[in-house]
């Protein structure tokens, strides 16, 4: 503490005015008079020329002291009181005008950083080594929304700190003192630390602290409320987005689920389907070879009967013949189902097969007053000839079917080593969104 300015024998007693102007070089007006006003009290008359009347004592020298430090730092504040004031002769106005250009700048740069504190959206404080309040901003005073004189330089932070406290938590007095402890605790150590304060009115204030080169602590206030509000949404967005996920998830098992099911019950019903031709083909087979029998008994006579019978022993063998292909064809369907039906390869004279689905159908082609013509090549193919015609038998029964006028056209193209044989008709043919399914059993 330093000691009374009043001891000097030359010199007349400093007074609180003299250190009010000495402070106002270097602070501001306005500041400095919300500090001295609370240190003087409210009985002391604030009119500046009263307080060119009121001796300084050594509180309020300190007092003045202190409030140059958070200005222009400890040793400085020291070095002014002491050269300004203290030297044989020198009375206040004088240290005043040794220190004007110094100040001026000093001012000046204060200024400068004060605005630029007050355009900034964060709160700012800052504290000095003793924790007293040597600096804020604008948005630090919006931001607690304090109450007039309870904000000035010198101010301890602890008294700022347990106003806050009691405002918002509403706690006890020990669980106050002891928030009140732990906040000072970094300040005091010089470590820095980040929190979150939640206040009644909904909004969160993010505050960092961080310890100054030289001593001293400066704190920002950030009010993240938005941030956390959206921080929020999308927790929820995605607590909700996992929900449907699972839902969706559970829809699928369950209808891959039902799809296996349905595959299942299709290839039992398709073995079913199989187990039945085969059995109906064996059982239809027996009494058609049997016709069969007869109709060559009959044939082996025909020289006994007349033309026209001979010929209709000749055409019910041949029906007959046709139909045992068809049960053999629906027995081979079976097969084919079961992977039992392997092709037997053979050389077939490619006038016989197209000879033979003449003779077949050129009746059937009579009967519907359709022209059915076969282009011939005298080739040999290898092939399955049993496959090939059943083939070839339901292209050419189709297109006799669906064909109304005009007739069906049976080809032959040779590309390269292989042979494409191709049925046309003048019928109305298949929609192309049909071209595809129809040959799904295949």
């Amino acid at each position: 503490m330093p000691m009374l300015l009043g001891n000097r024998p030359s010199a007349r007693p400093v007074t609180v005015g003299e250190l009010r102007r000495l402070a106002m070089s270097f602070i501001g007006r306005e500041r400095v008079d919300q500090a001295f006003a609370s240190a003087l009290g409210p009985a002391t008359a604030p009119d500046p020329d009263a307080l060119e009347q009121i001796p300084a004592d050594a509180e309020m020298v300190g007092f003045t002291e202190r409030l140059l430090a958070g200005c222009i730092g400890s040793a400085s504040a020291r070095s002014v009181l002491t050269a300004g004031l203290r030297q044989s002769g020198l009375d206040a106005d004088e240290a005043l005008a040794l220190l004007e250009q110094t100040s001026s700048a000093i001012q000046f740069n204060r200024e400068l950083l004060e605005a630029t504190l007050d355009h900034l959206s964060q709160g700012v404080s800052v504290v000095d080594a003793d924790l007293r309040l040597v600096s804020w901003n604008r948005a630090y005073i919006e931001l607690f929304n304090y109450p007039v004189g309870l904000v000035y330089l010198g101010q301890p932070v602890a008294e700022l700190v347990r106003y806050n406290l009691e405002r918002e938590s509403g706690g006890s007095e020990e669980e106050i003192e002891a928030a009140i402890d732990r906040r000072l605790h970094h300040m005091r150590r010089g470590t820095p630390y980040v929190y979150e304060r939640h206040h009644g009115d909904g909004r969160v204030i993010e505050i960092r602290g961080h310890p100054m080169p030289r001593g001293g602590y400066v704190t920002t206030y950030t009010d993240i409320t938005g941030f956390k509000q959206t921080e929020a949404e999308l927790k929820s967005a995605y607590g909700t987005m996992e929900q449907q996920v699972a839902r969706r998830t559970r829809e699928l098992h369950a209808t891959m689920q039902a799809l296996e099911l349905a595959k299942q019950d299709a290839e039992r019903a398709n073995q079913s389907k199989t187990r039945f031709l085969a059995a109906a083909s064996h059982d239809l087979l027996q009494p058609l070879n049997a016709a069969r029998l007869f109709s060559a008994s009959l044939g082996q006579r025909a020289e006994d009967f007349a033309i026209d019978d001979a010929r209709l022993v000749r055409r019910l063998d041949h029906s007959l013949g046709v139909a045992e292909e068809l049960l053999s064809a629906l027995l081979d369907i079976s097969r084919l189902d079961q992977g039992a039906l392997q092709p037997k390869w053979s050389r077939l004279p490619l006038t016989q097969l197209l000879d033979k689905t003449e003779r077949q159908f050129s009746a059937l082609a009579e009967r519907r007053g359709l022209r059915l013509r076969v282009r011939r090549l005298p080739l040999n193919i290898r092939t399955d000839p049993k496959l090939l015609q059943r083939i070839l038998f339901n292209l050419v029964n189709n297109a006799l079917r669906y064909t109304r006028s005009g007739g069906v056209l049976v080809g032959c193209r040779v590309r390269g080593q292989r042979l494409r044989i191709e049925v046309w008709d003048t019928g109305p043919g298949i929609a192309l969104d049909e071209q595809e399914r129809i040959f799904e059993e295949f």
